[in-house]
């Protein structure tokens, strides 16, 4: 006997198999609709070309980018595994990974690049997540930190846009 419709989280325990907590699935739902936004009202993009809006639009971003690089040089950069991580990356625009490459050899530090490559690693999870190149109960279980500080980070960038 039906007691009615499964819950989201009851649907994907019972047909994926993937018990998310609340706080990793908060934190996943609010990254999706944060970058939806950040896509529109930030990048002033809809869903199409999102390379090129990154390559053009990042280096405008009035925020500091600096908390959020520390974070991800942390994460990918600082053991020394970059190489085998970012290979697993694929980038869309020949452009936006050559910016990525460039940072990572330190070859363009400047600050617009810098702002290139920390959204274009944002802009990965996205991908990942929109394209199902990720494992989904490995996000719930290993990654909410970064969504969490992906978070903080695009929204800081949307109070920087006045219609929203």
């Amino acid at each position: 006997m039906m007691n009615g419709p499964l819950t989201s989280e009851q649907w994907l325990k019972e047909k994926l198999h993937i018990d998310l907590t609340k706080d990793n699935e908060r934190e996943m739902s609010c990254f999706l609709l944060l970058w939806i936004l950040f896509e529109r009202k930030v990048l002033k993009t809809n869903g199409r070309r999102v390379s090129k809006a990154i390559i053009d639009k990042a280096p405008t971003i009035q925020v500091d980018f600096q908390p959020i690089l520390g974070i991800i040089r942390d994460w990918y950069i600082t053991g020394k595994k970059e190489g085998l991580i970012f290979t697993l990356f694929s980038f869309d625009s020949r452009i936006l990974k050559q910016s990525v490459e460039s940072y990572l050899d330190n070859s363009d530090t400047t600050d617009e690049n810098v702002q290139r490559f920390v959204i274009a690693i944002i802009y990965q999870y996205r991908c990942n997540l929109f394209h199902g190149e990720k494992d989904l109960s490995s996000v719930a279980n290993t990654q909410a930190d970064r969504f969490k500080a992906f978070n903080i980070f695009l929204t800081a960038c949307l109070n920087t846009v006045r219609d929203l």
